[in-house]
């Protein structure tokens, strides 16, 4: 299963890196893209982030009152941008030196060995997943 989740990690990995360089050259593609990363959250079990249902003000201030849905403190508030973050630093990490083209199979990073740093990468991500969903003492979808 481990295998499954790097390697949708590592499309959206090779697919961010590709759009991030043609961004630098003008080109915007991000609303293409595939969220590869939300499909392994899910898989992985973690809730869907609802935050958009909430008045995040009222985290600053319990007092205050939620001026658009619900107030913060709600116990079914989930908000994903913990696991985001850290993708996103490894990621960023990783961007160094490493070139992503496009071939007939799809994107390919350049040099197998860069590929294989990383896979092992993404693999210690997918790893840190499954320590955080088991510390969040819920079960796993069927």
């Amino acid at each position: 299963m481990k295998n499954h989740l790097v390697n949708l990690l590592l499309e959206q990995y090779k697919q961010h890196f590709l759009f991030g360089d043609l961004e630098k050259r003008g080109i915007d593609l991000n609303n293409v893209a595939v969220n590869n990363l939300d499909i392994v959250l899910d898989i992985v079990g973690f809730p869907k982030d609802n935050s958009r249902e909430y008045d995040l003000m009222t985290l600053e201030n319990e007092n205050s009152i939620p001026r658009s849905g619900k107030r913060s403190k709600d116990k079914n508030l989930f908000l994903r941008d913990w696991l985001w973050d850290k993708h996103y630093e490894i990621c960023s990490d990783l961007n160094e030196g490493k070139e992503i083209f496009i071939t007939d199979k799809g994107l390919e990073i350049k040099s197998g060995a860069q590929e294989t740093e990383v896979r092992e990468r993404l693999l210690e991500y997918v790893e840190w997943l499954n320590i955080e969903f088991s510390k969040l003492g819920t079960n796993r979808p069927d």
